[in-house]
C-alpha cells in the first residue's frame, strides 16, 4: 500500500510539470500576423511617388535583398527598403544574402501590383548616398488581395533585421515583427 503512495505521488508531479511546460510553451512567442495585419491605407492611384510620396509603378529590375530599381512614370527610379537591412548578396557576399534576395526577386517578379510609399509620407528625398529613394513597398500578388509590405514581411521572416527608428511610420509593427 505504501509503494503504491510513493509511485503515485511522482506520477501525479509528473503530469504537472508536463502540463505546466504546456501552458508556458504555448503562451511563449507570437502567433500575430503583422504583414497580414498591416494594410495600406492611404490613397495611391493617380498618384506618383516622386511628388505625392506614393504611387503605383511596376519592376524594372531587382538588386539584392533590400533594393530594387522601378519605373515610377516616365522614369527609372532605385529604392533602398527603408527600415530593413538584409545580408548582402552582391559585392562581399554575406551568410543567407542569396536567400534574401532571392526571396525579395519572387516576390517582385510575381506580383500583379507594387506600390512605393516613401519613409516619411512626404514626396521622396534621395537618401544620403545621393542615388537612391527611402521606401515601403507594397504589393498585391493577384492584383485584387489586400497589399503586403514587402519591407515588414523580410522582417517577420527573418530575412532582415529591423532598422526602424523611433517614430517612424509603422514602428510597432516593425518592432513586433522583430520578435516574431
Amino acid at each position: 500500500k505504501n509503494l503504491v503512495k510513493i509511485f503515485f505521488i511522482p506520477y501525479y508531479l509528473l503530469i504537472f510539470l508536463f502540463a505546466l511546460i504546456a501552458v508556458v510553451a504555448t503562451s511563449c512567442g507570437s502567433n500575430k500576423d503583422y504583414v497580414r495585419d498591416l494594410k495600406l491605407t492611404t490613397e495611391y492611384e493617380g498618384k506618383d511617388f516622386g511628388t505625392d510620396g506614393i504611387g503605383e509603378v511596376t519592376l524594372f529590375e531587382t538588386v539584392d535583398g533590400d533594393t530594387a530599381w522601378f519605373n515610377s512614370g516616365n522614369k527609372q527610379i532605385k529604392i533602398r527598403f527603408t527600415s530593413v537591412d538584409t545580408p548582402e548578396s552582391t559585392g562581399q557576399v554575406e551568410p543567407y544574402g542569396k536567400a534574401a534576395s532571392d526571396f525579395t526577386a519572387n516576390i517582385l517578379t510575381t506580383a500583379k501590383k507594387l506600390v512605393l510609399e516613401s519613409h516619411d509620407g512626404k514626396p521622396a528625398t534621395l537618401d544620403s548616398t545621393g542615388t537612391r529613394y527611402l521606401g515601403f513597398v507594397w504589393y498585391s500578388i493577384d492584383g485584387t488581395s489586400d497589399f503586403r509590405n514587402l519591407n515588414l514581411e523580410l522582417v517577420q521572416n527573418g530575412y532582415s533585421t529591423s532598422k526602424v527608428t523611433e517614430g517612424s511610420k509603422y514602428q510597432d509593427e516593425f518592432n513586433g515583427a522583430a520578435t516574431y
